[in-house]
């Protein structure tokens, strides 16, 4: 149950980077500095996304229980 009574279904958002000419990510186990920041900067590009990602947690309270 979400933090306004409305039961939670699942729930999914889709980050994807826009296909543009430049930098692209190699195919090796690591990005080049310039392919990090290309993606890092495609964040932006999903803000729709990243909106309704943290709207999911907004009210939300945890608790810790110590292990037994």
């Amino acid at each position: 149950m979400g933090p306004d009574g409305v039961e939670i279904t699942d729930r999914y958002v889709r980050f994807s980077p826009v296909a543009h000419p430049g930098a692209t990510a190699p195919l090796g186990w690591t990005l080049s500095e310039v392919a990090f920041q290309d993606l890092f900067d495609q964040l932006g590009k999903n803000q729709p996304s990243i909106d309704e990602f943290a709207t999911w947690f907004r009210g939300l309270t945890c608790t810790v229980s110590p292990r037994t």
